[in-house]
């Protein structure tokens, strides 16, 4: 088994039964993330009914790390959002 670092989602299109995730990572290694351009490396083909049970077992998961304070949900005007705390760092 192989892992695959991702560092955003592109893109996320259903076309009948079937769901595709693009997976991308930052172009180059210097500056902001800002600075950075996010290109599609891979792409997750799954049933919607897969999909469907990623995001319930996701959503479950970010439910024990918000219980566990390691991240805390934002609302702002437009979405809802999420951010790590201090105790979760991201490795490559």
């Amino acid at each position: 088994m192989s892992d695959i670092f991702v560092d955003g989602i592109k893109n996320v299109a259903v076309q009948g039964p079937i769901a595709r995730i693009e997976l991308a990572n930052f172009a180059g290694t210097s500056g902001s993330d800002e600075d950075k351009i996010l290109q599609t490396k891979n792409r997750l083909v799954m049933p919607v009914e897969t999909m469907i049970r990623l995001q319930q077992s996701l959503t479950q998961v970010m439910g024990q790390l918000e219980e566990k304070g390691l991240i805390k949900r934002r609302e702002t005007d437009q979405e809802e959002t999420v951010s790590a705390g201090e105790g979760v760092k991201g490795k490559h």
